[in-house]
């Protein structure tokens, strides 16, 4: 083959390649959990959970916020600014189940305020 034609060829392909994976990343969710069903064999996983705020704890640079279903867990946000957060709201969350201390906590990458 020519090189003029391999070229194409391989420009193609890296076309279709760079289009599949922008598809894929896009439906690719985190699963959806109930708070009871977070176990410690889920550490390292994203997941997506929504429920009431019992509580806001701010810091400096972190909110620790516990959220409650049928159970309670913490959730850790790392903030950049100033998080509009109170107790009885009802939130929806992504994020990383981490192990802390023994504990189970979700470290937020996305908070979003639910009706």
């Amino acid at each position: 083959m020519e090189e003029k034609t391999l070229l194409k060829i391989a420009f193609i392909f890296s076309i279709v390649g760079v289009m599949a994976l922008f598809l894929i990343s896009e439906n690719i969710r985190p699963q959806e959990m109930k708070i009871s069903e977070i176990r410690c064999a889920d550490a390292g996983k994203d997941i997506k959970i929504h429920g009431k705020i019992t509580g806001v704890d701010e810091k400096e640079n972190v909110v620790i916020i516990t959220l409650a279903q049928e159970e309670t867990i913490k959730l850790i946000a790392f903030r950049d600014g100033k998080l509009n957060l109170q107790k009885g709201q009802v939130i929806e969350v992504e994020g990383e189940v981490r192990d802390y201390k023994g504990n189970l906590e979700i470290i937020a990458d996305k908070i979003t305020t639910l009706p």
